[in-house]
């Protein structure tokens, strides 16, 4: 996989409801405020427009 850095270069006050996922680092500055909420992810999850299945070569396999 490649790397990326989200960088935030405000200073300002960041308050986020719901859930970050990245597959990167993510730098924040300033005052930066993360709450779980697994209702925003469970609607994310409902919207139709993420309701599709494809198989992706090399992911993942159970035995």
């Amino acid at each position: 996989m490649g790397q990326s850095t989200t960088n935030s270069d405000g200073t300002g006050n960041v308050s986020i409801n719901g859930a970050v996922i990245s597959t990167a680092d993510i730098l924040l500055n300033g005052n930066t405020s993360i709450t779980f909420n697994p209702i925003a992810l469970t609607t994310l999850q409902q919207q139709p427009s993420m309701a599709y299945y494809a198989k992706v070569p090399g992911s993942w396999k159970d035995f």
